[in-house]
């Protein structure tokens, strides 16, 4: 009997399909035995709209790059390059955490805030590091030559050579890939996060660790479960047009202000990015495209998920 379901008329069964696959998709992986890698996916959405339920998906997202992945053709993409680098922050002593802050240029206070509260308990954890990833602003000179300082003094900032720009987050997300591969592989996961996010590093930590146990690629974050689909209103700030995306609904994905994964799913998520045509929202981009197509499975954790107090569980 064929495992797969093709459903027309579905608007409760996709209800019922998403809550069963939210909800077994966060239980599942404690009752698991360690080392299982289920190789199937749950759900997915046909060309002509229909769902498609996979039905031993439903019990456990898929763990690993498919096969065919680094067979693919890689598409002409521009070369990622930086005016200034801090490529040394994770030369010395093991590292468990690289914390990759996604910063506008202009944003000098929100880093100087981020250093500032950056401590794990009453002291610095020299497991973690702290590295803050800018776009340029050539016209202003001034911000130019503080971003320089900043850099002078902490030793903290990786800028690209690419104009600062809200549709530029996604090269911003790129970078940090590349980047974290390339000069502080050593390091056991990546947090991505925003310059406007202070997450609770205990937390965050703990969070990789129990999923680590049970999959060696996957991504944790606060992710809606339920299906979300590209904003059609020209009014805004998200307004994705059909030629930008024509599918009536993006994949799972984890939000951007904050998620994390292990270095061995980001090498693998760069890997997925040459060979993934570009999309704007870097969120949907790398958790939602680049994931599904290294197969990298995106877990909901609530540790993830902001509030108005989120700043003060912080030391």
């Amino acid at each position: 009997m064929q495992n797969i379901v093709r459903i027309t008329s579905w608007r409760w069964l996709l209800l019922a399909a998403i809550i069963c696959t939210a909800s077994l998709n966060v239980l599942l992986p404690f009752f698991m035995l360690p080392n299982h890698s289920p190789p199937v996916k749950g759900l997915g959405i046909s060309q002509d709209g229909s769902l498609i339920i996979n039905v031993p998906g439903l019990l456990a997202p898929v763990n690993g790059p498919p096969n065919d992945l680094m067979k693919q053709a890689i598409l002409p993409k521009d070369k990622i390059k930086f005016s200034i680098n801090c490529k040394d922050v994770c030369s010395q002593g093991p590292i468990e955490l690289l914390v990759a802050v996604s910063s506008h240029a202009i944003n000098i206070e929100r880093r100087k805030s981020t250093r500032a509260s950056f401590n794990v308990g009453n002291k610095k954890d020299n497991k973690v590091r702290l590295v803050f990833f800018l776009s340029s602003l050539p016209r202003l000179e001034g911000i130019q030559r503080k971003i320089q300082h900043e850099s002078d003094l902490y030793g903290d900032i990786v800028q690209l050579e690419a104009l600062e720009s809200y549709r530029n987050l996604t090269l911003k997300s790129v970078a940090i890939l590349y980047w974290a591969g390339r000069y502080c592989a050593a390091s056991k996961y990546i947090l991505k996060q925003d310059d406007d996010v202070k997450l609770h590093i205990p937390d965050v930590i703990r969070a990789l660790r129990e999923r680590s146990v049970y999959f060696d690629h996957f991504i944790v974050g606060n992710s809606k479960i339920l299906v979300e689909s590209p904003i059609r209103d020209e009014l805004s700030k998200y307004y994705t047009s059909l030629k930008e995306f024509k599918d009536p609904f993006y994949p799972i994905f984890a939000h951007g202000p904050g998620y994390a994964f292990p270095m061995a799913t980001g090498k693998l998520l760069y890997e997925a990015t040459l060979r993934t045509e570009n999309f704007w929202l870097e969120d949907v981009y790398i958790t939602g495209l680049c994931a599904t197509k290294a197969g990298v499975p995106v877990f909901f954790d609530p540790r993830f998920v902001l509030n108005e107090d989120w700043g003060n569980n912080l030391q």
